[in-house]
């Protein structure tokens, strides 16, 4: 996927692009000979597995799994990744319930390792979700790959409506990037200790705000509007002119 952005258009309108595509982009993706390659092995050997163990001793399979269930990034740890979700959703102890990464719980509830072995992974509902899920997620990394701007945006008019605390966005490096961004926050925040970052947050953005959609599209915006500005550093022309729209 090439990068709109790179050929000149505002970061916004790229943004405004991918979302009238749709599911049509992913559709596209789907068709795809690597892609079907790697659906093809997962359907064919999913129901071989018996175990975790199996699960994660396969690295093509552990690595559709993970991929659909976005921690395609914990390939490589795939030890923490094997324990927070062989744990329980309800243990308060549980890895996933420690981590601020909700990405893991997330993934728990798709998968349910820890509570019914392999047996929910290996439901036909469960395989069918999977498979779509994982084109979605590769859809998304070439996207963060070329625009990871439009990436971030996305990700957090998705999920801003499940941020529960200012710990949630400090955890989340997309939600960290968008709000901090969006806020005019200096990347400099991030060596205060992690109770200041939340109370310099705070001040500037009500929770309940994330509750509402047209705040969070807002926000978004505002927050791609800035993002073009640090690119083009074009400093107060007109996507400053854009950005007091916003205000």
């Amino acid at each position: 996927m090439s990068s709109l952005a790179g050929f000149g258009l505002p970061i916004l309108t790229v943004y405004k692009l991918e979302k009238a595509k749709g599911d049509s982009a992913s559709d596209t993706l789907a068709k795809n000979a690597n892609i079907q390659r790697d659906i093809e092995y997962f359907s064919e050997n999913v129901g071989k597995v018996n175990s975790v163990d199996d699960l994660f001793g396969d690295y093509k399979l552990m690595s559709f799994v993970l991929h659909a269930v976005d921690l395609g990034t914990e390939i490589q740890f795939s030890g923490r990744a094997k324990r927070a979700l062989s744990e329980r959703m309800d243990d308060p102890d549980a890895l996933m319930n420690r981590l601020s990464d909700k990405r893991f719980k997330n993934a728990a509830r798709v998968l349910e390792l820890g509570e019914t072995g392999v047996a929910t992974l290996k439901k036909p509902e469960t395989i069918a979700e999977l498979k779509d899920l994982y084109v979605k997620m590769r859809y998304d990394d070439d996207l963060r790959r070329s625009t990871p701007e439009v990436s971030y945006a996305k990700y957090f008019e998705k999920n801003a409506g499940g941020i529960e605390n200012y710990f949630d966005i400090l955890g989340d490096a997309q939600f960290r990037e968008v709000v901090t961004k969006a806020l005019g926050l200096p990347k400099e925040l991030a060596y205060q200790d992690i109770d200041a970052q939340a109370a310099a947050i705070e001040r500037r953005l009500s929770l309940d705000d994330l509750k509402k959609p047209e705040f969070v599209e807002k926000l978004t915006q505002r927050f791609l509007i800035m993002a073009d500005q640090e690119r083009q550093q074009q400093g107060f022309g007109a996507q400053s002119y854009l950005l007091n729209l916003f205000v």
